[in-house]
């Protein structure tokens, strides 16, 4: 049953390929509020990304070290050696589209990555193209954003990579469901690790789902569901090189299990997203919120990951 929906969602996308190209539509850059009423002094550049930060009131960085002297913390150049690493890892060793290669986020030049002082959690990532304006009148160009929290250390603390591949996620699809977003980019985490900490032995089930509940805790399914029915997917040489500031390697492991899995599991994920936008007849920069996140979509993620599944079309039901 999975196989067929998808295929019905293939087969009428091509029909309909004009009302297909109505919904698909890209991210106007819109005024954000992020950083309305903050200062951030400093910006440094690496490639795709621009990092603002702060080195004075309560934004101010925690980790201001600067071993090379060189003026510029090594928690931000580590920040910008994890975060230029992950995007090559993503794009290129597992062939994903860049976010800012996605029609969707065309009007996005850059990745911003504001390093704010957060009330919760370490990091987040937003799915709009906005156009952000410091307390001081300061106006950036439109571009993708992130925010990292100013206590994370990256050689110890992997937000940086984690936030970065919601936006792989946002780019391929209208989804939010947690056990998707959190779970799918916590597996991800894996090959900066020592080792599979925090994963537990044998999940507890493969049945897509039972984890329409989870988040991070979904993680386990994601890493033993790819890797018992995909290949791996080794971590490049080059990349294995890459050291931070301190000598250390960014990569830990030398492949991801089951890493194979993400190729076609997103560009199935793409063309369902936009046959479920033509049903429910709101084009994708439309969905709003609730929608995103509404457990009535699970199944059809997991419908996905069935399809593609090799000889095991039932294993996602």
């Amino acid at each position: 049953m999975a196989r067929l929906r998808i295929a019905t969602f293939i087969l009428l996308s091509v029909a309909s390929g004009a009302h297909a190209r109505e919904i698909l539509k890209t991210e106007r850059c819109l005024s954000g509020s992020v950083i309305q009423d903050r200062l951030l002094e400093k910006e440094y550049v690496a490639g795709d990304f621009h990092l603002f930060y702060s080195l004075q009131g309560n934004d101010r960085l925690r980790h201001t070290g600067d071993s090379n002297g060189n003026g510029t913390p090594d928690s931000i150049e580590n920040m910008a050696i994890q975060l230029q690493a992950a995007q090559r890892f993503y794009s290129g060793a597992l062939g994903l589209r860049s976010p800012l290669r996605q029609k969707v986020f065309a009007n996005a030049g850059q990745i911003n990555i504001y390093v704010l002082r957060k009330d919760r959690g370490k990091g987040a990532a937003f799915d709009k193209v906005s156009r952000e304006r410091m307390a001081d009148g300061t106006t950036l160009p439109c571009a993708l954003k992130l925010i990292v929290d100013t206590s994370v250390n990256p050689l110890r603390n992997v937000t940086p990579a984690h936030e970065l591949f919601h936006l792989y996620q946002y780019g391929y699809g209208v989804f939010k469901q947690r056990w998707y977003l959190e779970g799918m980019a916590r597996w991800l985490e894996m090959p900066y690790r020592d080792s599979s900490k925090g994963m537990a032995a044998v999940a507890p089930s493969l049945n897509c789902p039972d984890y329409a509940n989870a988040s991070y805790d979904a993680a386990i399914f994601w890493h033993r569901y790819a890797q018992r029915y995909f290949a791996p997917v080794d971590v490049p040489a080059g990349l294995r090189q890459l050291t931070y500031t301190d000598g250390s390697p960014v990569f830990k492991q030398s492949a991801l299990p089951g890493g194979a899995m993400l190729v076609p599991f997103f560009d199935s994920l793409f063309r369902a997203s936009q046959q479920i936008s033509q049903q429910q007849q709101v084009a994708n920069t439309q969905w709003t919120e609730k929608m995103q996140r509404s457990p009535q979509f699970s199944q059809d993620i997991c419908d996905v990951l069935s399809a593609i599944t090799p000889q095991r079309g039932a294993a996602a039901r």
